[in-house]
Order: structure tokens, then sequence, then C-alpha cells
């Protein structure tokens, strides 16, 4: 194989060989020279086709001195193609790091001029900033005191008005508020009134009811007592029977109308002989509302009657009819109510 060489030349005399990437440089070398040694011929070509086709520059070849030692190192044998760098490229190199250095040197010097001037600089910078710094706190000090001074005049005009709206507003709440407890009381004073009415009649209507039962249940075991001691049959047979029927009842009362009044007042121990002419005129019209257990309505009517509202009442029931219970029930109408009632009579009526 016939060992080849190329010539690159540089692109102008004046360039050094370190001065251009690999790149750069073969694009501003447009001719190579390509010798063969064995025929003696010269043959020029685009020195970018033929090294691009064998080994092109990399990102890695700084310069051309590395492009070349990683030419030779690539090639090796068994081709002994080279690149031969003229002397020119050589001494301008040396020629050109000559420059840099002084370029260098010079740089340095001027570098350090302007890192003094810079530190100049930096110190004035710093006296001005901190002389506006100052001046700024003391216009900023300054506008914060008229601020402040501006602001509570504005607070304490505000205050001034919120407390005359707030006393308005008070007042007109309190007017509000008066009338209308005002009125509230008016409609609780107008509801309680109804309410008591209405308990009032309610109470009216239990406490006759009771006086209708008691009342019927006390002249039945009145009756009964009375035919025991006049010695006269109840109708129907027997003697204190309290399960006789209304009907029975009714005929037993008819039958006091006989009945004289020397042997009632020794029958009863000079009872009022109203208690008589009432069973004989007004019984008849109470039984139905009699009670079976009539044994057991005498503490309810008791109570009923030491009530203030019984002793009080225009009817006179406390003075009509409690002279009758020690007759009856061998107890007074005061002893009757101190008893706690052995039925559920109460619960079903409320005093």
């Amino acid at each position: 194989m016939a060992e080849l060489s190329v010539e690159i030349s540089p692109p102008k005399p004046s360039t050094a060989y370190h001065s251009l990437l690999p790149n750069e440089y073969l694009k501003a070398s447009p001719v190579a020279h390509t010798v063969n040694r064995k025929s003696g011929l010269l043959v020029t070509t685009p020195i970018r086709k033929k090294l691009k086709f064998d080994i092109p520059p990399e990102d890695g070849d700084i310069d051309m001195a590395c492009y070349k030692r990683r030419i030779d190192v690539a090639l090796g044998r068994p081709r002994k193609t080279r690149v031969l760098l003229p002397m020119e490229c050589i001494n301008n190199m040396q020629k050109l790091m000559k420059q840099l250095e002084e370029e260098l040197g010079t740089l340095k010097a001027k570098l350090q001029t302007q890192e003094e001037e810079h530190r100049t600089q930096k110190e004035v910078s710093e006296a001005r900033f901190r002389a506006l710094e100052a001046k700024f706190r003391n216009e900023l000090r300054t506008q914060e005191d008229k601020f402040r001074k501006e602001l509570r005049t504005k607070l304490r005009t505000q205050e001034e008005a919120s407390e005359a709206r707030h006393r308005a507003l008070e007042a007109k709440f309190q007017n509000e508020l008066r009338t209308q407890e005002e009125a509230s009381e008016a409609r609780h004073r107008a509801l309680e009134a109804k309410f008591r009415t209405q308990e009032e009649a309610e109470r009216a209507r239990q406490d006759e009811k009771i006086l209708k039962l008691g009342l019927t249940n006390m002249l039945t075991r009145f009756i009964e007592i009375l035919h025991d001691r006049l010695h006269m049959n109840l109708p129907g047979g027997g003697v204190s029977n309290t399960k006789h029927s209304t009907q029975q009842y009714k005929a037993a009362a008819e039958g006091l109308k006989s009945v004289k009044h020397d042997k009632y007042n020794k029958a009863t121990g000079n009872l009022p002989v109203k208690y008589l002419n009432f069973i004989i005129h007004k019984y008849s019209f109470m039984v139905d509302e009699r009670n079976d257990e009539a044994h057991e309505s005498e503490v309810t009517l008791a109570k009923l009657l030491v009530t203030p509202r019984m002793k009080d009442h225009p009817k006179c029931y406390y003075d009509q009819w409690a002279p009758l219970f020690q007759f009856v029930y061998g107890n007074t109408v005061e002893e009757l109510a101190e008893v706690a009632p052995s039925t559920n009579f109460m619960d079903m009526i409320a005093i």
C-alpha cells in the first residue's frame, strides 16, 4: 500500500495552529495536497470531503493538535497516512502563545485596575445608598407620623359618628322592645285570663262530676242505712245490698215518702229533714250517675268539699253536705279528707 501524507495549509499565513477549532480550521482551508510518493503524482482534493470521509473532527478536538493526535492513533497500521503540519504553523503558534501571554498580562493588569475601580465605585455606591436610606427613613417616618395623625383624627370622627348611630339605634331598639314587651304582656295577660277562665270552667266541670257521683253514692248509702234503721226492706229483697239496680234504688227512694218526720228524726239522730226531701224529690234524677262502687267515692268527695272553692261556693256545698258524712260514713268530712283514696278515682278526676 502506498504511503500517503496529507498536508493542510493554514487559511492565512498569520493563522496560528491553536487559534481555531478543527472544524473551523478545515472549513477555512479549502485545498489539501495529497502526495502519492510512489507515483509522484500530486492530487488536489477538498480537504473537508476527504477528512470527513476518513475521520472527521469531533467535539472533543479542542484544536488541530488534538485532532492530529487522534488521527495518528486511529489510523495506525496498515495505513501510513499522517497529517503533516507546516513549520509556519508552529512558528505562528509560538508567536501566538507569546502574544497571548502578553495579552493575558495586560488583561490581568486591566482586570486589577477594574477591580480597584469597582471597589471604589462600590464604596461610593454604598455611601450613597446609606445616605439615600437615611433620607428615605426620615421621609418614611415623617409620612408615617402624618398618616397616624390623620388616621387618629379620622378614627375619632368615625367613632363619634358610630357612637351617635349606636345611641340612636339603641334608643330605637329600646322603644321597639318596650312596645313589643307591652304587647307581649298584654297578650300574655289575655292568654292567662283565657287560660284561667278555661281552667276554672274545666275545674267547675270536674267539680260538678265529682259532686254528682259522690253525692249520689252517699245518698244511695243513706237510703240503705235508712231502710235498715226503719226496718224496711229494699225493693227486690235483701237489706244493705249495694248491688241493687238503679230502678230498685229509685223505688227505694220513692218508698221513703211514707216515712214520718218523727221516725226519721229518731232513725237519723235529728238530721235535717232536707236530706229526706232531697232523696224523695231529686234522687231519681241523680241515680243514673251513680257509681257501682258507692263506698269508694267518699274520700274524693270529702277532699273536694273541704276546698276553699266549695266552702265559698254560692250554693254552699260544704255547709249543705258536710253534716251527712258522720251519719253515712262514721267520720267527719275533715277526717275523710285526710285519708288517701283507696281507688284510682282521683286519677280519673282531677280536683
